[in-house]
Formats: C-alpha cells, sequence, structure tokens
C-alpha cells in the first residue's frame, strides 16, 4: 500500500512501507525528504486506530461514529443514510483441544433511500435463486426415481432424453450453486457485494478459514445519526 507525504515545497510525495524511518531523495524537488515512521503515516493517510487489528477497528470506528461510519451511505458514499442493516462478523480467534473462541464485530450497512431498494431488491433475486436451485434438485431426484420405477425398455426413446436433459440440467445447476457458495465462504454472494466496500471489512476476514457474516432485519434510521 502506497502513502504520501509531503516535501518542504508542499509537494505530495509517494512513498512505500519500506521507506519508513529513512531518508529518500526526491528528484523533482532535487531535496532529500525524510519519511516519518508507519505509525505517523497511517494516521496522516486517515487511520484513525492504525494499531488495531481490522476486526477491532470496525467496532471503535463505529462506536465513535468515525468514517466510514459518520452517516452517509456505504453504496453510493455521498446521500445520508436513511436505512441501517446490522451485520456481525464471527472470526474463529482459535482453538484448543475441543474449545473454541471466537472473536465478533458488529456495525451496520448503512444506505440510502435508493440504494436499500436496490439492496432489496438483491436479497429477493439471491433468495429466488436459491429456491430455483432446490427446486431443480428436486425435479432431477423426481426423474431419476421415474426413470429407475418404470421399466426403462418400456420407455420411448423421447421419454429417455427429456428424461436426461431434466437431470442433468438440474444436477449441473446445483454444483454450480454449491460451488458459488463455497466460494464465497459463508457470506452470501449478494451480501458481499455490498459489505466489501466498507473499509477494513474484505481485511477483516482476508486469509481467516473459519467466519461468519450475518446479517440481521434492516431497520430505518431514527434521529440523527451522530449521537
Amino acid at each position: 500500500m502506497s502513502y504520501h507525504v509531503l516535501c518542504q515545497y508542499g509537494r505530495t510525495v509517494p512513498v512505500e512501507v519500506w521507506h519508513c524511518g529513512v531518508t529518500i531523495a526526491y528528484p523533482d524537488c532535487r531535496t532529500s525528504l525524510e519519511v516519518p515512521d508507519l505509525m505517523t503515516l497511517k494516521r496522516q493517510s486517515g487511520e484513525a486506530h492504525p494499531t488495531l487489528s481490522p476486526l477491532d477497528k470496525l467496532a471503535e470506528t463505529f462506536k465513535h461514529r468515525e468514517p466510514p461510519f459518520d452517516g452517509r451511505c456505504h453504496d453510493c458514499e455521498k446521500s445520508p443514510a436513511e436505512d441501517q442493516v446490522p451485520i456481525t462478523i464471527d472470526v474463529m480467534a482459535e482453538r484448543i483441544s475441543g474449545t473454541e473462541r471466537w472473536r465478533s464485530a458488529s456495525f451496520p450497512l448503512l444506505l440510502c433511500e435508493p440504494c436499500f431498494s436496490r439492496f432489496v431488491n438483491d436479497k429477493r433475486r439471491a433468495r429466488n435463486r436459491g429456491l430455483i436451485t432446490y427446486g431443480s434438485f428436486a425435479a432431477f431426484m423426481a426423474a431419476m426415481a421415474l426413470f429407475l420405477w418404470l421399466k426403462p425398455n418400456a420407455l420411448r426413446p423421447a421419454v429417455h432424453v427429456a428424461v436426461l436433459v431434466v437431470g442433468t440440467g438440474a444436477f449441473g445447476r446445483l454444483l454450480m450453486f454449491l460451488a458459488q457458495n463455497l466460494k464465497s465462504r459463508r457470506i452470501g454472494g449478494f451480501l458481499w457485494r455490498w459489505v466489501s466496500r466498507i473499509q477494513c471489512v474484505p481485511k477483516a476476514i482476508a486469509g481467516e478459514d473459519e467466519f461468519w457474516v450475518r446479517p440481521r432485519q434492516p431497520e430505518p434510521i431514527r434521529g440523527k445519526w451522530r449521537q
């Protein structure tokens, strides 16, 4: 990740993490530039809690109503939020002798009215896709049962083809659905498209093998967001 510091002439200079604590030559100004330590760079870039883990940053920034929880919509990042979807992230911290310890962070997904309408539509489409997939699997099982129950030799060739096409299509759709769920890693594909825009959320679950991202029922924001 790149950071930026100002030279003595007020120009913005891009620096990298490995530049921290050293003096570098800046050819545009033909001067040397002293790069501060990493914590100072993070604070200057807008990170209010540079020493915390991404999961703890989520909880802390929400607690103090700091960006990105300052009342703006997380999707369009322009309009004031009017609705919120409570989200909880649970991450496996350790497992010792069959005992599990989880770490959690709860925060809201803030949405303005137009973005909230798109969120509801995305959720509905995702639910319908799930129903279609399970319905297709039921059709696959019924087709296979019919194929095995009746004597194959007594069936017309067209019926053979119809049963095989329906069964193969339903089974393929089920495999695609399962592959998508495994790829999304315990978070709905539609939900990830929305929460991944919130700062620190992708980092909070990056590299984690066991985690849950659980939404609750949406609710309108009552009163002023900043308390």
